[in-house]
């Protein structure tokens, strides 16, 4: 009775009753006629639809937690995974281990049967653990380059291309809500603009959303916005930029550009939005602080490479500044 209701439309809030019959909204209006059921008086407070996480790394811990209580208290009911080009699924023959190692960079370790073949597998092992919130899934880049290229440091062929458009439609298809982009976390960071072209193409073709994750956020956001909004054009498919922010107290004043290269870009037909995280600090894995050469390899290949002191010494400069040097 006589809530506040925030209605998502981005309307002013408005007082109202709300009828709710078998879990769903019935009826909305002024001094509903429902005697005999249970009343809550909510004079004062607030009544808006339950909150979607846009952009979170919760893929493991809907496994882990599917209770999620801590979403829960904070009117979450929705989640957003898979981003940044990290997804727990698809892989190939041989890849799984890989993909463990790539997720486990980012939030620790990832058993054997947490990584899954396809989409279905991710939705079938959430359904079994009876998650309490709705989930939306985005495909990762990087694991489609992991089931197709691995580690390896160089552009797709036209025929691995075509490979990892076949395996994203199938995740697409099955229900996956589109695919994501970490062009700063190799190896979704070594594809070309073909590459990117192509699977785009392959989400447009599938009336599915491409996220990212641009090449940078600091001095050269800029830059790494028009490469993503030239896919955006060219494939005709709807974008995403993820967590917009101009990171580095030197490049803060960059941000009404940025506000204004996207309107410019709606102003001539590119649909594409953005999201923000609403508190002053990010976070990442600390090997972002490194050159995309460096791990080339994956994982395994820069721990090997640290041994071989000339590269350590390559890493330093590069990390203190002193040198543009790359660290492979």
């Amino acid at each position: 009775r006589e809530a506040r209701i925030v209605d998502g439309t981005g309307a002013p809030w408005f007082v109202s009753d709300v009828l709710l019959r078998d879990g769903r909204i019935a009826e909305i209006g002024k001094s509903i006629k429902a005697d005999g059921i249970r009343t809550v008086d909510a004079q004062g407070l607030y009544l808006a639809p339950g909150f979607i996480d846009a952009h979170c790394h919760d893929d493991l811990i809907c496994l882990r937690e599917p209770e999620r209580t801590e979403k829960i208290a904070q009117g979450v009911t929705t989640l957003v995974v898979g981003n940044c080009s990290f997804s727990l699924y698809p892989t190939a023959a041989g890849s799984a281990g890989n993909l463990r190692k790539h997720f486990s960079t980012l939030l620790g370790d990832v058993a054997d049967d947490e990584v899954f073949e396809d989409f279905a597998g991710y939705r079938a092992a959430i359904y079994a653990r009876g998650l309490a919130l709705n989930l939306v899934s985005l495909v990762g880049h990087a694991a489609l380059r992991l089931a197709v290229i691995g580690h390896e440091r160089r552009a797709a062929t036209d025929a691995e291309c075509a490979q990892m458009q076949a395996l994203l439609a199938r995740q697409l298809r099955a229900g996956a809500a589109g695919l994501s982009l970490g062009l700063v976390y190799p190896p979704s960071a070594y594809a070309d603009r073909g590459e990117l072209l192509a699977l785009s193409r392959t989400v447009q073709e599938n009336g599915k959303l491409l996220a990212a994750h641009i090449r940078g956020y600091e001095g050269d956001l800029l830059d790494s916005m028009d490469e993503f909004i030239d896919l955006l054009r060219a494939s005709g498919v709807p974008g995403l930029l993820s967590h917009l922010q101009s990171a580095g107290r030197p490049n803060w004043g960059q941000m009404p550009d940025e506000l204004n290269k996207l309107e410019q870009a709606r102003q001539q037909g590119v649909d594409v939005s953005f999201d923000m995280y609403p508190y002053p600090a990010g976070s990442s894995y600390i090997l972002q602080l490194l050159p995309t050469d460096a791990l080339e390899g994956g994982y395994d290949g820069l721990v090997a490479r640290l041994a071989q002191a000339d590269f350590r010494e390559r890493l330093r400069l590069y990390l203190e500044g002193k040198s543009p040097a790359k660290g492979g």
